[in-house]
């Protein structure tokens, strides 16, 4: 036994720098994210801004509508739902997704007003994704009003 762990075969070689190579990758992949500074481990100012006055103001439970990447980071930080967050927490979310690419890309105001009445939503959150998104500027719509502003990140909530 002692002659043979003194000289390994090939297959415990192999072995031992698979296992070594799982943590190596995990090591350089979380480096690399820290040096590029991307989402979602890094937010920026604005971002973080809007849902710590959702935290302060918003009521709990209530509903955000914005896209994926900020549906999925404002319940983390804040009391609030969204309409469209982390695809295997938000139900239907195939159908979610083609309704805020809609509402964000469209100027149909009486659209907009049925989705948001409909789903009981709070809040129109317009970021640069959603800006991104389309046209649409809840500047015009008489059913918003403007909340909170920081660093282009613009939340408004619906009045009724």
């Amino acid at each position: 036994l002692r002659a043979r762990l003194a000289r390994p075969g090939l297959g415990a070689v192999a072995l031992v720098a698979l296992c070594a190579g799982t943590p190596a990758m995990l090591v350089l992949g979380t480096v690399a994210t820290v040096l590029h500074g991307a989402t979602p481990i890094f937010h920026s100012a604005g971002e973080v801004s809007v849902a710590e006055w959702l935290t302060r103001n918003g009521a709990t439970g209530e509903v955000v509508l914005c896209e994926q990447a900020s549906g999925s980071f404002l319940p983390a930080w804040s009391p609030v739902r969204v309409y469209l967050g982390h695809g295997s927490e938000t139900v239907n979310v195939a159908a979610k997704q083609g309704d805020v690419e809609r509402f964000y890309g469209s100027t149909d105001d009486g659209w907009h007003e049925e989705l948001l009445r409909r789903n009981g939503v709070g809040f129109v959150l317009h970021g640069p994704g959603e800006r991104a998104l389309g046209p649409y500027d809840p500047r015009t719509a008489e059913y918003l009003t403007s909340a909170f502003s920081s660093e282009g990140w613009e939340l408004y909530e619906v009045v009724w």
